[in-house]
């Protein structure tokens, strides 16, 4: 794969939890690192919840090799935040490119 078509700037965002002063567990999240990435977009759902319908945009991303992303992380690319769904080694030009290249699967709900 060619770097130059990493051309998303990506901010990932580890997952922590914290207690607020009243006790409740808060869900909060913190920048860990900041990549280039090359956006797939791999398609999208819609689906009725809670009396509202709800559009899933379901989106792959390919970063370099890195050991510390979880698939509780979410990221974040121009304003907009998706959640990761699984991090996988990512298939270059039909094989599987050993600690080269990462694919990220995400959603982003609007």
């Amino acid at each position: 794969m060619d770097i130059g078509f990493l051309d998303r700037r990506l901010e990932l965002q580890s997952f922590t939890t914290s207690t607020n002063a009243s006790g409740q567990e808060v869900k909060t999240y913190a920048t860990a690192v900041t990549v280039w990435a090359r956006q797939e977009v791999s398609g999208g759902t819609s689906k009725f919840e809670n009396d509202q319908d709800k559009s899933i945009n379901q989106v792959a991303f390919i970063i370099r090799f890195r050991t510390e992303i979880k698939a509780n992380w979410q990221l974040k690319m121009e304003g907009e935040t998706f959640d990761v769904k699984a991090v996988l080694p990512a298939k270059i030009k039909g094989e599987f490119s050993r600690r080269r290249f990462l694919r990220i699967i995400s959603e982003s709900k609007f």
